[in-house]
């Protein structure tokens, strides 16, 4: 069995590979959103044409998840300060973090927000792809049925033919 420190050096790599990935992620599919949605190809605009509302909350999610990265390592910073200070202050020449402390509390809940962000970023750009690739079926090509969620209609009359 792995001792204590061994545990920990363990999650340290881990949390740091699982927040490079976070980044990674983000940054690609924020290019990703970025790019199809201000790219001019008509074969790209007939595969977004219809989403275009889930590729922009795709990038916003992705820079949120890299927003809340951010501010995990302030507080990640904050705590350290702090640990730091009440280590030196105490004369002591080893300290540990106060797991029930509030930045630490503040820095893991950052930490699983941004898991949340990018899932949901991924789970559009999912969702993006499998819409497109398997379109709903409708009565006549090029109709899209009101039915369908995968589709969100650009036009600007109402259901009733009034301008909205």
């Amino acid at each position: 069995m792995p001792d204590k420190e061994k545990i920990i050096d363990d999650l340290s790599v881990t949390s740091n590979q699982i927040s490079s990935q976070v980044r990674t992620l983000a940054i690609s599919l924020m290019a990703l959103a970025g790019g199809a949605l201000i790219g001019e190809p008509a074969s790209l605009n007939k595969v977004i044409g219809n989403h275009v509302c889930a590729l922009l909350a795709m990038g916003v999610f992705a820079f949120a998840s890299l927003v809340v990265d951010w501010f995990q390592y302030v507080a990640g910073y904050i705590c350290s300060r702090s640990t730091l200070r009440k280590v030196e202050e105490a004369g002591d020449k080893d300290g540990k973090f106060s797991y029930g402390g509030a930045w630490y509390k503040v820095r893991t809940w950052f930490f699983w927000i941004k898991q949340a962000l990018i899932v949901i970023a991924v789970s559009l750009f999912g969702y993006i792809l499998i819409c497109s690739v398997l379109p709903c079926s409708s009565s006549k090509k090029g109709d899209t049925p009101a039915s369908c969620p995968a589709h969100v209609t650009t036009d600007k009359v109402g259901p009733s033919g009034s301008q909205r």
